[in-house]
């Protein structure tokens, strides 16, 4: 019988051994399985893969995938209906670091979205944060991710439309446009010739918010798009239709979206005197739009890791350039600035001013960013409001200026209006 009792002992050995491979097996596939999903656009793979590089070393080699919408129309779309039915049922990418300027998106309307459920609230994991220094941000674009939940978008980067001149090259330097009333009546033709160039953009920038997207209704009015729209095109035929010739001569020192170029050419010209405005909107202030945002997934089961990927993305020392050393000569997150040269100006007030190198470009930053009062991410709205612009444009007028139609074009603004407000109410 011992030795019965001796084989019944050995083969109990030998089935816990197999039960605790069994089990450490099953442990080590499950940690296997825990691999962040990063959702970008064509617009943000680089900083996707600098995370891949970078923060997962810094985070004890925890494993991340990168889910790309792809450039291509045809395949962008296909990915988009795929993420979209994910997300839908419960699933989805982990962490989302799109463009918000990228025709192919995601989300149409990232302010519409951040109600919907879709976004994971942050305030918890930002009051314990171990690198962002949310403090240091611009506090109303930073506000504009924000629901009655809480904050569920960072913004990462923004714009808004802005010109710098020789000041010695302007017909009445004392007087400056700071509403967009004056800068309808403005007869400076440098200032003309410069704003008019791309008037859907001047359009687009004219107006403060569009929505309550609580309450899904539009804040403009019909009545609203038509008068600016009338005032833009024959703002247009003051000036020549001709390519603005970019001469120091003529005074032109920037002009556009301001980003990191903008305000290099400010630094450029900064041992004379410049005159830099941002275009203002109809309430008296300036409208941002912001141009890169991140957001977690509601759905995530990692959360932590989730919010630490954006803890690493905003952190002074990668949106700095300095980045984390991690190994010897090794460095995480080390040169990938935001500001200047990505498309936007820097969540990061602090370091946006600092990147800037005279004091003519940080007064000129801190300036036009007291002036915010409006803070928009890009959506179809937007795109109603640019095509209503040229269709008024280049359907309803005549060569001497007139509307050749009227019925026409309040038929245009009528049917964009209803556009629009389906677009919101879907």
């Amino acid at each position: 019988m011992k030795w019965r009792k001796g084989i019944k002992k050995v083969a109990g050995f030998v089935l816990a051994g197999i039960l605790a491979v069994g089990i450490m097996g099953c442990q080590g596939s499950q940690e296997e399985e825990e691999i962040l999903t990063i959702c970008v656009d064509s617009g943000t793979e680089g900083i996707g893969s600098m995370i891949e590089d970078g923060w997962s070393n810094l985070d004890e080699g925890m494993k991340t995938d990168l889910v790309v919408i792809p450039s291509d129309e045809t395949a962008a779309q296909a990915k988009i209906k795929e993420l979209r039915t994910e997300i839908m049922s419960g699933g989805g990418p982990d962490v989302f670091i799109l463009s918000a300027d990228s025709s192919q998106r995601l989300f149409e309307d990232p302010k519409k979205t951040m109600y919907s459920d879709t976004f994971l609230p942050l305030d918890d994991y930002m009051s314990d944060a171990k690198y962002m220094k949310p403090e240091e941000w611009n506090q109303t674009v930073l506000e504009s991710g924000r629901t009655e939940e809480g904050q569920v978008v960072l913004p990462v980067l923004y714009s808004y439309y802005a010109f710098a001149f020789q000041t010695s090259c302007l017909e009445n330097p004392g007087k400056i446009p700071s509403s967009l009333e004056e800068i309808l009546a403005c007869e400076d033709s440098l200032i003309g010739e410069y704003v008019a160039y791309f008037p859907y953009f001047a359009m687009l920038y004219s107006f403060g918010e569009l929505a309550d997207y609580q309450e899904e209704k539009l804040i403009c009015s019909e009545e609203d798009l038509l008068k600016r729209a009338e005032e833009m095109v024959a703002y247009k035929l003051k000036y020549p239709s001709k390519w603005p010739s970019n001469t120091e001569a003529e005074g032109i020192v920037a002009y556009g979206e301001a980003d990191g170029t903008f305000f290099s050419n400010v630094d450029r010209f900064s041992g004379e005197e410049e005159t830099v405005f941002a275009f203002p909107n109809d309430q008296g202030g300036v409208t941002a739009h912001v141009k890169m945002y991140a957001a977690i997934n509601r759905n995530t089961e990692l959360p932590d890791q989730a919010f630490a990927v954006l803890d690493f993305l905003l952190s002074n020392e990668v949106i700095s350039g300095e980045g984390f050393p991690y190994g010897e000569d090794k460095w995480a997150g080390r040169s990938n600035r935001f500001f200047p040269g990505l498309g936007g100006i820097s969540v990061n007030q602090t370091l946006a001013q600092e990147a800037c190198r005279s004091q003519t470009a940080k007064d000129a930053l801190k300036k036009m960013n007291s002036q915010i009062t409006a803070v928009r991410y890009p959506s179809i709205l937007d795109q109603e409001i640019q095509q209503l612009y040229k269709d008024c444009h280049l359907s309803e007028l005549s060569g001497n200026g007139e509307y050749t139609n009227e019925a026409m074009r309040k038929e245009l603004i009528s049917r964009a209006y209803e556009r629009m407000e389906m677009q919101l109410s879907e």
